[in-house]
């Protein structure tokens, strides 16, 4: 969007928004999950802790049903971790968490840049030369 100033500033602008925190949710979930597979042991009030704050993350972030299903998906990861067993599930859950984080801001950015019609003009274009 080369000399599109005001554009380029909106679009900088949409990374300081609390919904950015939920890439870290998709990029913490990750590290668990690679750990958990690496059989490496965490301490589960560590990673407790860290999930909390991937859920006060999320109710900053999001709000009605968005929220709601993403704190679900958090508590629902917390208390795997909480009891230490069912590995298969907790994978699941990381999963879930990792979905719903990535749906919730690939949706937020998806109706941010549309709302701009000079980027969504841009965007349609850029896929009309796609091939």
């Amino acid at each position: 969007m080369n000399g599109h100033y005001a554009e380029a500033a909106f679009i900088r602008e949409l990374f300081d928004e609390p919904i950015t925190a939920l890439y870290q949710v998709a990029a913490l979930i990750q590290t668990l999950d690679d750990a958990a597979g690496a059989g490496e042991d965490f301490e589960a009030e560590t990673m407790t802790a860290q999930v909390d704050t991937l859920i006060m993350s999320a109710i900053q972030a999001l709000d009605g049903p968005e929220e709601a299903e993403m704190v679900g998906h958090l508590l629902k990861l917390r208390n795997s971790i909480q009891q230490r067993g069912a590995g298969a599930d907790r994978a699941e859950d990381m999963a879930d968490v990792q979905n719903a984080a990535m749906t919730a801001v690939n949706s937020y950015f998806e109706r941010a840049l549309r709302s701009v019609p000079t980027i969504d003009a841009y965007l349609k274009e850029i896929v009309a030369r796609a091939p």
